[in-house]
């Protein structure tokens, strides 16, 4: 039309070249109209969720290294004080915005020592590891727990008193497992005991349950409120140099039976700041999808959430999460992808930041999950194990944290040498996609619209908060893509562009009773009342 208008001015040459122009364009859009059901409410959504390691490892958490005496080095307290202040500004700015439930791996990314035992000098308990660590945390999470989320404590592994290993982990050649307690030697595994001695079987899990309801409740009157718990998040993995155990599916199950009651039963846990608290139980599962299926078999009405772990899948195409989240969740109310990483290099750091707008939608739609989990860490370090480590495919932020772990700035090959010690940066193509949730949906905003049908590489949510409309909408595909959403009348609804390069550029406000918009090629939109 605009064409039309000033087709007088036009030479027949520039008119050619302007029609071949906009026929070429027109051709690479599929336009789509997408029929949502906005009466239709599901989830409230309650914010972002994810990983931190107060102590990130570098190749193994062996006893000597972690005794509290040698290198205090970890997060947040190796990135200076303004930037700790940045960082929480950014990501953790509270008012509704930002992350709200973080994980936090006990026995990997937090293993400092608690109640030793007398006879065998290991500790029962975990707790911080040096003198600040706990208030360095706290201060980092305030904003966060002033909006009501928290930690999500998981037990990556025990304390060293209750592993075969006396270790929060295994090596490479020998799997870390639970110890079979009272006389039996160090070696004997405590699953492998439940047919010939159930009464120590349940002795000691009685007993390693109230030891990690002690690390709760420790956690919740040192650190920040515990807001959901969980066991171990591959529970297959016992042989890692870092922090973990093995479990059988049976045994999985029985500390979840011991472990939940008394979680629900525990007055410390019960409230926080004097206001009441209720902690979610979050079975969590890798791959093999056998783990947690004895316990949500059984006990399905104190399951919130459920997560699935297939990182490669979902990093090399997110419309996975369409058809298999619905098949795996069943009647669960809550289930979704997490873990989720680049190992290697997406197809462009465009592909990436737009697959990571599809999968949060994806979730938040066919998983009806609600929280999203943006990437696995809040922050990776730049050279922790090589130059060319995969950082970008990790965290939200990349950071280059003091030696002994951080690498020389100097280095050649060095992925960013731009950034100091103790200083961090964006990444972009990970916290773009953040922000394309984190900015426009809120905290206690309720997804509606239902689950229309939509085309490969398109992601669609809607959510309604105080009474007005947000849409979100990503395309995770090579060429444009013309969209149509029919509203429940007239709106004027404001945009916002994402990708890796957009942040959250303002688009042309639109007032009509359908929202009619041409999303370019792996990017997002964000349009709200």
């Amino acid at each position: 039309m605009a064409a039309g208008f000033i087709g007088g001015s036009l030479t027949d040459v520039q008119h050619a070249a302007l029609n071949s122009a906009i026929s070429a364009y027109l051709a690479s859009v599929s336009a789509i109209t997408i029929a949502a059901n906005f009466a239709t409410t599901s989830q409230t959504y309650k914010g972002g969720y994810i990983e931190i390691q107060p102590d990130s490892y570098n190749g193994g958490t062996s006893t000597p290294a972690i005794d509290g005496t040698t290198d205090i080095w970890g997060f947040p307290y190796s990135l200076t004080a303004p930037e700790q202040a940045r960082l929480k500004a950014l990501v953790m700015p509270g008012g509704g915005k930002g992350l709200q439930l973080l994980r936090f791996p006990l026995g990997f990314g937090y293993r400092g020592f608690r109640n030793i035992d007398g006879t065998t000098g290991l500790a029962k308990n975990i707790g911080e590891r040096f003198s600040g660590q706990n208030a360095a945390i706290s201060a980092l999470i305030a904003n966060v727990v002033a909006d009501g989320g928290g930690l999500a404590p998981e037990y990556w592994c025990p304390a060293p008193y209750w592993m075969t290993s006396s270790s929060y982990s295994g090596t490479n050649s020998v799997t870390n497992k639970f110890w079979a307690g009272a006389a039996y030697a160090r070696t004997v595994q405590l699953s492998s005991i439940k047919g010939t001695d159930l009464t120590q079987y349940n002795a000691q899990i009685a007993a390693l349950t109230d030891a990690m309801l002690n690390d709760f409740e420790y956690l919740h009157q040192n650190v920040g409120p515990v807001r959901m718990y969980g066991l171990q998040n591959e529970p297959s993995v016992g042989n890692a140099a870092y922090g973990s155990n093995i479990y059988t599916d049976t045994m999985y199950s029985d500390v979840l039976v011991a472990l939940v009651p008394k979680v629900k039963a525990s007055t410390i846990l019960a409230t926080y700041g004097g206001v009441a608290n209720v902690p979610k139980l979050h079975l969590t599962s890798d791959q093999s999808i056998s783990y947690g299926t004895a316990y949500q078999q059984g006990h399905p009405t104190e399951i919130s959430s459920y997560t699935y772990h297939n990182i490669q899948l979902i990093a090399d195409d997110a419309d996975w999460i369409k058809t298999a989240i619905p098949q795996l969740r069943g009647s669960l109310p809550s289930y979704w992808a997490n873990e989720v990483e680049y190992f290697s290099a997406a197809p462009s750091s465009a592909f990436q930041c737009a697959n990571n707008m599809l999968r949060d939608v994806n979730n938040l739609v066919y998983g009806n999950a609600p929280n999203i989990m943006p990437i696995i860490h809040i922050l990776k370090q730049i050279g922790q194990n090589s130059a060319t480590s995969n950082t970008l495919g990790y965290g939200l932020l990349k950071a280059r944290l003091p030696a002994p772990y951080g690498q020389d700035p100097s280095t050649p090959g060095d992925t960013d040498p731009t950034i100091g010690f103790g200083n961090f940066d964006i990444v972009p193509e990970n916290y773009n996609s953040f922000l394309f949730i984190s900015d426009n949906v809120p905290v206690g905003a309720v997804r509606v619209g239902g689950i229309p049908v939509l085309p490969r590489g398109v992601g669609f949510a809607a959510f309604t908060n105080a009474g007005k409309t947000i849409i979100l909408i990503a395309n995770r595909n090579a060429t444009p893509v013309a969209i149509y959403v029919p509203l429940t009348g007239a709106k004027t609804l404001n945009g916002k562009q994402y990708g890796f390069n957009q942040s959250g550029v303002a688009l042309t406000p639109q007032t009509s009773a359908v929202l009619s918009i041409t999303i370019p090629a792996y990017s997002g939109q964000a349009w709200a009342e």
